[in-house]
């Protein structure tokens, strides 16, 4: 077990492009001032790092599931911009992110 005790599961099954992937999050963690939020990994950052628009103020840890559909869609694994999500991923401390490619395994 660990530390996080508010996990949203964030389900990116039928998702194509990165405006829906924003939307989906949106959708699935009610965060604060969602309109004011950017739809970008910048601002993804600064809503879960500094408490932003955007920030999931019920959860402290994102966990993306079904993500391999999608990522196929930005090119695969080594497109820049899941590498830099990844990056986001793996840098985040105020609330954490997990990435899978399937389900919650």
């Amino acid at each position: 077990m660990n530390d996080y005790q508010r996990t949203a599961l964030i389900d990116c099954t039928g998702i194509y492009t990165i405006e829906e992937f924003f939307q989906r999050y949106l959708d699935s963690t009610n965060p604060r001032f969602p309109a004011n939020f950017g739809r970008n990994l910048d601002a993804l950052w600064d809503a879960i790092e500094g408490g932003g628009p955007g920030c999931p103020v019920d959860f402290d840890h994102l966990h993306f599931i079904n993500l391999q559909q999608f990522v196929d869609e930005l090119g695969g694994p080594d497109s820049p911009w899941y590498q830099a999500l990844r990056r986001v991923a793996r840098d985040a401390t105020e609330v954490k992110l997990t990435l899978s490619l399937g389900g919650t395994s």
